[in-house]
């Protein structure tokens, strides 16, 4: 019964010898992970990183009117209803159409914008727009 338990702890103690060679082997910052055969990794040179917009809008204007974004970068874009009225954020040529959020609500959305030029926002909710509910995007 003693040979049992110290072979299991020399399992343990080989397992984590092993395991702590692994994770301090070189300077590279990736992480093996096995499922099913497979070996991928992840490096700290393939993590994205998102930058956040927020954009605010009320009766009936946004904040800020305008936002400049940069060609292929992501960005994380959320729109805060700050108003009372339900409003969204429509940006049709880039493919942005947030969902329509009561006051005190916010939507978040990814964008990764394709195209350079200056694109128009606005809400499409009822006549906003028409009351100056209107915003753009400049993608450089």
């Amino acid at each position: 019964m003693v040979y049992i338990g110290l072979g299991a702890l020399a399992a343990i103690a080989i397992a984590g010898f092993v395991f702590t060679k692994t994770m301090n082997k070189g300077s590279s910052t990736s992480i093996p992970i096995t499922q099913s055969g497979a070996t991928p990794t992840v490096s700290a040179s393939s993590i994205v990183q998102i930058e956040e917009i927020i954009v605010s809008g009320d009766e009936y204007s946004f904040s800020p009117a305008t936002i400049t974004l940069k060609k292929g970068t992501t960005y994380r874009l959320t729109f805060k209803n700050t108003g009372k009225a339900p409003h969204n954020y429509i940006v049709p040529d880039l493919g942005i159409s947030t969902a329509t959020i009561k006051g005190g609500e916010s939507v978040t959305v990814e964008v990764t914008p394709q195209k350079t030029g200056t694109f128009g926002a606005y809400c499409s909710v009822g006549n906003h727009k028409d009351l100056g509910m209107e915003g753009k995007i400049v993608v450089e």
